[in-house]
């Protein structure tokens, strides 16, 4: 199967040109029209103060360092509540129950990060070469997010067309151009975890290492993760077995 060309990382940019080798996406991933633009936002020109009508007080400001201290626990616990925010909206976009024994060979996925509230896709670097991030928005036109399951054994592997998830030397990399996917590279085997409805992915030749990604949207290194919050995924079922 001929791998389309993956979007560039930049996404401020024009897409890179692809890898050779790669051809056009296949027809049931069209690329449809593009989402009209966002309205430009004008602000609105202040109303001027009517003659005789009684000046509008100032707010209030805090002041000195106990003032200083409540700001920012207003920004701790502003960051708090997004971070709550996205977790309950990953929770209403993801399955429930036992996750881990309905993945089964030939079931396609979308991993949700729990953090960055988006998904697992793979994307196009500067140089050219593959990469991940955790900033895949919802479309059902985009085809990099989507993962099909592969269960050998008691070991499960990822993969975006012949490119798979893999841990290799303590990062997340893209194996690329694996034709057998019976036979993927030991670093694409993971082993599933489930906490609460959240899945876990931990690499099965290097424990402790698992599949994380920050509130940004970027990956982090498995080797400095944990089975923290970073590493949690909602799923998404895309087709079934």
């Amino acid at each position: 199967m001929a791998t389309p060309p993956y979007p560039s990382y930049d996404k401020g940019g024009e897409p890179s040109a692809p890898p050779p080798g790669y051809g056009p996406p296949p027809p049931a991933y069209g690329g449809g029209a593009p989402p009209p633009a966002a309205p430009y936002y004008q602000p609105q020109p202040q109303q001027q103060q009517q003659h005789g009508s009684k000046p509008q007080p100032k707010p209030k400001t805090s002041h000195g360092l106990f003032g200083s201290l409540s700001s920012i626990g207003r920004d701790v616990a502003k960051g708090f509540n997004s971070i709550a925010t996205e977790a309950s909206s990953v929770y209403s976009r993801s399955v429930h129950g036992d996750i881990v024994s309905q993945l089964v060979s030939g079931t396609t996925i979308i991993l949700i990060s729990r953090m960055s509230g988006r998904s697992l896709e793979i994307v196009q670097g500067p140089d050219g070469r593959l990469m991940l991030d955790a900033a895949c928005q919802d479309s059902p036109h985009v085809f990099n997010n989507k993962w099909l399951v592969t269960k050998i054994g008691s070991w499960f592997h990822l993969s975006n067309y012949n490119n798979f998830l893999a841990i290799e030397g303590g990062n997340l990399v893209v194996a690329m151009n694996v034709q057998d996917h019976s036979r993927p590279p030991p670093s694409s085997r993971f082993k599933l975890h489930q906490m609460e409805h959240f899945l876990l992915l931990e690499s099965s030749i290097t424990p402790g290492q698992y599949v994380a990604a920050t509130e940004r949207g970027e990956i982090k290194p498995p080797a400095a993760s944990s089975n923290d919050k970073f590493s949690h995924f909602g799923v998404q079922f895309v087709t079934t077995r």
